[in-house]
């Protein structure tokens, strides 16, 4: 189970990618080795239970007690459509090393996706990356993942 806090952004170029302010990870391997990557992995303890009607999602990271919890009822496929394909194809994710701004290549194959409502009270990761509280309802959609591959950072 990961679950991130990020943003949409352009490179320099103009080259879209992702932002992340934190990636909340229970594999504690992997979050020491994308943290040389300066990516923002936070080691925390992640739990999912499904039920018949939802899915309960529930993060709390090691040393702070800083986390989520988000109640997710999954519906039908969605179709292809501009805003599903901007969200989820994004083959670039942005970070600082250093001085300096890097981007680090992301590949997967399309998300499956679902449409999805949601409870989310996700309050302590946006207060923790200096970023205030939403005040809109969350676009959801449900995905069961992807399997995704990282490459080595190039600078931006």
């Amino acid at each position: 189970v990961e679950v991130n806090l990020r943003t949409y952004v352009r490179g320099p170029d103009g080259t879209g990618g992702i932002w992340f302010f934190s990636l909340e990870c229970a594999r504690l391997p992997v979050v020491l080795a994308l943290r040389a990557l300066s990516l923002p992995y936070q080691w925390a303890r992640a739990e999912v239970a499904t039920g018949p009607a939802r899915i309960a999602y529930r993060t709390r990271r090691y040393g702070t007690g800083l986390g989520m919890r988000a109640a997710v009822r999954v519906g039908e496929p969605v179709e292809t459509d501009p805003l599903a394909v901007f969200l989820t194809a994004r083959w670039w994710a942005y970070t600082l090393w250093g001085q300096r701004l890097w981007r680090v290549p992301v590949e997967h194959e399309p998300w499956p996706l679902r449409r999805a409502t949601a409870r989310v009270a996700a309050g302590d990761l946006f207060h923790a990356a200096g970023l205030p509280a939403p005040w809109v309802e969350p676009l959801v959609h449900f995905s069961p993942g992807v399997h995704v591959r990282v490459g080595a950072p190039q600078p931006a």
